[in-house]
């Protein structure tokens, strides 16, 4: 015995609405978020361009040489944190750090050294 049931009704033009309208939410949610990347990246590309005008203007102090330092805010929370010990903590603290800033040509050369040892941008 075969028994038919009978399906169910669907109307074209809703169905092709309602995916119409979600294919619109996804597009603008889509565009938003590539815009916002866009805006962002065009943002800082505009603040590196306003250094580099800044690092060739001769009004602008020449910082060149060795820094060291002298003050800290919330240092011994913060390596609480990451889990150091208080013995460590402690050592961290009182070694300092010195920053050791060269104007190459158009570019800023920094090193930073510490106990840990040295690191370059």
């Amino acid at each position: 015995k075969i028994r038919l049931l009978q399906a169910p009704s669907f109307d074209a033009a809703e169905i092709l609405a309602v995916a119409s309208d979600r294919v619109a939410q996804l597009d603008e949610q889509l565009r938003s978020g590539v815009g916002q990347r866009l805006e962002e990246w065009l943002r800082s590309q505009k603040e590196w361009r306003r250094a580099r005008a800044l690092m060739n203007d001769d009004a602008v102090e020449d910082f060149s040489g060795a820094w060291r330092m002298q003050e800290r805010y919330d240092m011994e929370r913060f390596l609480e944190r990451l889990g150091f010990n208080a013995l460590q903590r402690a050592a961290v603290v009182r070694a300092g750090q010195v920053q050791v800033i060269a104007k190459k040509g158009d570019m800023l050369h920094i090193v930073t050294k510490d106990v840990r040892g040295s690191s370059e941008l």
